[in-house]
């Protein structure tokens, strides 16, 4: 429970800095779609990003800050 507790915290802090912010949307979680998939999309994109950094022990917070600038590249 605390495991799934800390991923989606993750994918909620993901979100807020990434959606609401940006000024893009505020009321995210009033919004079907913005739960289902934009907050999917988001949350999958952190895991994946963390699992790459932890594979290849660079957990910085430079060198995750350049591992997400080049994924959004590539």
């Amino acid at each position: 429970m605390k495991k799934i507790c800390s991923i989606l915290l993750l994918g909620t802090l993901s979100m807020l800095f990434a959606e609401v912010f940006s000024g893009a949307s505020q009321a995210w979680f009033l919004d079907p779609f913005g739960i289902l998939l934009t907050f999917g999309l988001y949350l999958s994109h952190c895991l994946l990003l963390l699992w790459i950094a932890l594979r290849v022990y660079k957990t910085t917070l430079r060198q995750l800050y350049w591992l997400g600038m080049v994924v959004w590249i590539v």
